[in-house]
């Protein structure tokens, strides 16, 4: 078990927690948290060790389209998840020229992408101004 991707629960009331497992001792599992952070914890402590998906690849699909306000770049998230889709739209707006206008459609399905991604995008160091697009299930950004 050498630098596997794991949730761990250290206590029964609490919420797991993402690690990275870097070792197994006889005593416990020496483990690396996302901050960086090495520590060992003892066999005693832990209530549950829960193997985490490993990532995947994700392909990022680019295409030109039309739109009212100009020739736009747009990013087609439809069959991805939350953390596909955020990883999805760092390289795709890191890859934009500043002032640029792009589309990001999220789709109309659940509505759990536009959910998650709004507060995202907002805090976002590349996004200089959102819209949201409702008829087109999508959203309007200006790059910074």
């Amino acid at each position: 078990m050498v630098r596997q991707r794991a949730w761990v629960k250290l206590q029964p009331n609490l919420a797991a927690i993402e690690v990275t497992v870097l070792a197994q001792t006889p005593t416990g599992y020496t483990i690396q948290l996302k901050s960086g952070m090495k520590t060992v914890i003892q066999s005693s402590q832990l209530v549950r060790l829960i193997e985490a998906p490993q990532p995947r690849q994700v392909k990022v699909s680019y295409q030109k389209e039309h739109l009212a306000q100009a020739n736009t770049t747009v990013l087609d998230l439809h069959g991805k998840t939350v953390i596909e889709a955020e990883i999805a739209i760092d390289g795709f707006l890191r890859n934009q020229k500043r002032g640029s206008q792009v589309a990001i459609v999220f789709g109309k399905g659940t509505g759990a992408l536009k959910q998650a991604l709004t507060p995202y995008l907002k805090k976002h160091r590349h996004v200089q101004k959102l819209y949201t697009d409702h008829l087109r299930a999508a959203f309007e950004i200006v790059v910074k």
